[in-house]
């Protein structure tokens, strides 16, 4: 039976009997079987790698990607495939509420069937979707074991992450930045002209 039906089925059966008092009743269980619902919460943050650290996977010296776009994905949950878009903060931050609840013995269903990519950044200097992590292909929810509870509010929050953009150009680094531990392959060339 669905959540919205048992009171609904309660005030009937005390319209029918004449007593106010059981659709109350109805009206509370209801809100108590509301607080045993657990809501869906993906975080994690959005960065700009490094131009040092342009086509690997490294994250060194990344900062905040404020305002990214991105898409949780969830198959078999709601429909076959329900699509969620969010929002980083300033700090690059996302902190998205899923737009459906589990109960305690189906919390790792979001863990098999949801998946975090990017989408785009507002940064004209850091718009290209990189694949850390799995930002393109899809970035696996992960539980860090972590709750939010409150008056009537239960919150299962599953992590992604971090995802990153990156540059499109990087100008203004040295060669012996653009080297990197591949110096001894450029020997043989005459870099002066740069």
């Amino acid at each position: 039976m669905a959540f919205g039906e048992v009171p609904r089925a309660a005030a009937l059966k005390a319209d029918v009997v004449g007593d106010a008092e059981k659709v109350v009743d109805a009206i509370l269980a209801c809100q108590s079987c509301e607080s045993k619902t657990i809501h869906v919460v993906v975080e994690g943050i959005v960065l700009c790698q490094s131009c040092q650290a342009a086509g690997t996977s490294s994250l060194a010296g990344a900062t905040p990607a404020p305002s990214a776009n991105l898409n949780v994905t969830c198959e078999g949950l709601i429909t076959d495939q329900t699509k969620f878009s969010f929002s980083a903060d300033k700090s690059g931050y996302f902190y998205a509420e899923l737009g459906f609840k589990v109960s305690n013995n189906t919390l790792d269903k979001p863990l098999k069937s949801s998946h975090v990519q990017l989408v785009s950044s507002p940064l004209a200097n850091c718009n290209q979707t990189t694949n850390i992590n799995n930002g393109i292909d899809g970035a696996a929810l992960r539980s860090e074991n972590k709750r939010l509870s409150g008056n009537h509010y239960k919150a299962a929050i599953y992590a992604a992450g971090p995802l990153a953009f990156r540059p499109a150009q990087c100008q203004g680094l040295q060669r012996s930045q653009l080297m990197g531990t591949h110096q001894s392959i450029f020997t043989n060339f005459n870099l002066t002209s740069w």
